[in-house]
């Protein structure tokens, strides 16, 4: 190290932080007025880290303090892809006026040590792959071509498997996160939800082979729409939910039910709550009777009533039946905010909260609520807004144009 900071450090040390730990160096091996010279080996465990950040500082031999004389931060990507690189950082210091002001140079040697699963190596160790370097040609030894075009299902497998470190049969964001961290691509944590999201399809924030194997052979991936992959669980199929899909649909085709019925049915259940004197959580909640009263176009529907209600309460909410009703038409995605929104947004705070995220997901997935609680949290947890709680119109409208399985799936045979 050359700093101009060397003769004020009675017992200079560097420290090196990575992952939330402290690494530092014993005492130089060699000391000069103007520089320092370790000759200590430190190893510094990584998983994901992009960056490092490195110090050089005073040791208190008394109190065990570390005075920082300056620091710098660190890329740790060109490592990731060359396996070993010396580098020189400039030290930086905040002096009493707040400005940052150049103490010296550091120089570094460093080398990346892959340790994986067994069968697991880093992308530049495999035998495919000729170079590496930054700046030079990456080229890799071209497959043996298949009769059929694309990859054969035993590649992708092999791929698959190398990105499922833990063997569990599904791919998460941690060993997603991992494996393009290794092969050098800095990516933010959104964009590791993005992904996951795209083939997520039962809200479990997994990938399975089957949805994985779709995305490598689709011709289009990022405008694609995986949701028929999706498999119903038992508990799903015992609860009756692809039937209540269809209930809806074929009650819609006996009625001739128009998108102009659903929002007039809308608009008698907005009128009607607003005259009544319940609480806000019990204002739409209708009795069947009521039901034939206010939305008659609808035509007989002890069917459709039966299903959404509970085993102990004969009355359900109206909003339920309305989105439901909605959800098989083919309404833009802007249309289905605008729609939500003025049905659950009912304190105006301009946000659904995740309670109402949920209500809202039984009507676009036919689902029973018990089963959609992650797929709410996740759609918060993409969509949300720090610090709110909740899910803003806009935010929703954005979601649903990104993540249409996870708000809105499509609908089978929707001709209505």
């Amino acid at each position: 190290i050359d700093a101009n900071g060397v003769g004020d450090a009675a017992h200079p040390r560097v420290v090196i932080k990575a992952a939330g730990r402290t690494h530092m160096t014993k005492k130089p091996t060699l000391a000069t007025t103007s520089s320092l010279l370790w000759d200590n080996e430190l190893e510094i465990p990584v998983v994901s880290e992009s960056s490092l950040t490195i110090e050089f500082g005073d040791l208190d031999q008394v109190t065990s303090e570390f005075e920082s004389l300056g620091s710098s931060e660190m890329n740790l990507l060109p490592l990731y892809k060359s396996a070993s690189i010396d580098v020189s950082v400039n030290l930086k210091h905040q002096n009493e006026l707040g400005e940052m002001i150049d103490v010296g140079k550091f120089q570094l040697a460093l080398q990346f040590v892959f340790q994986g699963p067994t069968k697991v190596a880093f992308p530049r160790d495999q035998g495919t792959v000729q170079s590496y370097i930054p700046g030079d040609s990456e080229t890799i030894t071209e497959l043996a071509k298949n009769d059929a075009p694309g990859f054969s299902e035993f590649a992708i497998k092999q791929a698959f498997d190398k990105i499922d470190l833990d063997k569990n049969g599904y791919i998460g964001a941690a060993e997603l996160r991992h494996c393009l961290v290794c092969m050098g691509e800095h990516v933010t944590e959104a964009e590791i939800d993005m992904m996951i999201s795209m083939l997520d399809l039962n809200g479990d924030g997994q990938v399975s082979f089957r949805s994985f194997k779709a995305m490598v052979e689709s011709p289009d991936p990022a405008n694609d729409d995986f949701s028929y992959l999706y498999v119903p669980t038992r508990a799903e199929r015992d609860q009756g939910n692809n039937n209540m899909q269809e209930v809806f649909r074929k009650h819609v085709q006996a009625h001739s039910i128009t998108k102009a019925d659903v929002l007039r049915a809308w608009d008698a259940l907005r009128r009607s709550a607003l005259s009544s004197r319940r609480g806000s959580s019990t204002r739409f909640d209708i009795g069947y009777e009521q039901l034939s009263e206010l939305m008659p176009q609808f035509g007989e529907s002890s069917e459709i009533f039966d299903l959404l209600r509970s085993d102990t309460d004969n009355a359900i909410d109206g909003r339920q039946l309305v989105m439901s009703f909605a959800s098989v038409f083919a309404f833009s995605s802007t249309e289905k905010c605008k729609l939500a929104f003025d049905m659950f947004d009912v304190d105006g705070s301009g946000f659904l909260s995740i309670d109402q995220i949920e209500v809202l997901l039984t009507c676009t997935h036919f689902s029973k609520r018990e089963t959609l609680k992650k797929k709410a949290y996740n759609l918060l947890r993409l969509v949300g807004e720090k610090g709110t709680g909740g899910v803003s119109m806009k935010a929703l409208t954005a979601g649903a144009d990104k993540f249409p399985s996870l708000i809105f799936p499509s609908i089978v045979d929707q001709k209505v």
